[in-house]
């Protein structure tokens, strides 16, 4: 999982670099849901868990890695949850995510987020975990240069080329 935090979210995600699949994922003791999903509290208040909605509905969308990388990639570098409409343009997707963010499927896709970083229990954030082993050299790594470590992972297993656009 890669975490980042700026003033007004902390997101991660979790890369499974077997069919890289990204999920967002929590800071284990900073947020917790209620109620089977009815409430969640944030470290960083409602921002924080609408930025975490708003991530999992758009990467839930696909499941081609590429977009989602590409999203990925341009969130983290975003300092606010209004950058949903530029960054899903930018990868493809839509940002038409008020029927996720409303309905039991952002619930589920936010309870399924958390079930994941419990089954991983981080002992620190950021952790970044591929194809469910955790490894300090990749993980010092994706701190560097996330994308880079993500196509340099797809080069290696041969899914794409070194030129491929989602590593530029």
């Amino acid at each position: 999982m890669f975490c980042f935090k700026n003033s007004t979210i902390f997101l991660c995600l979790c890369v499974t670099v077997s069919n890289i699949s990204l999920a967002l994922v929590e800071n284990p003791h900073k947020q917790k849901s209620f109620d089977n999903g009815l409430q969640f509290f944030c470290q960083h208040g409602p921002a924080e868990c609408m930025g975490n909605r708003q991530q999992s509905c758009v990467l839930h969308q696909s499941q081609d890695p590429v977009p989602q990388v590409k999203f990925a990639v341009c969130q983290m570098t975003k300092l606010d949850t209004s950058s949903v409409k530029e960054c899903s343009e930018l990868a493809g997707l839509s940002s038409d995510i008020n029927q996720c963010m409303n309905s039991e499927t952002g619930t589920l896709l936010q309870l399924e987020a958390e079930r994941i970083t419990h089954s991983y229990a981080p002992s620190f954030i950021p952790t970044i975990i591929y194809n469910g082993v955790f490894e300090q050299q990749l993980q010092d790594n994706s701190i560097r240069d996330f994308r880079g470590t993500v196509c340099y992972l797809l080069q290696k297993r041969g899914d794409i080329s070194f030129h491929d656009e989602v590593c530029q």
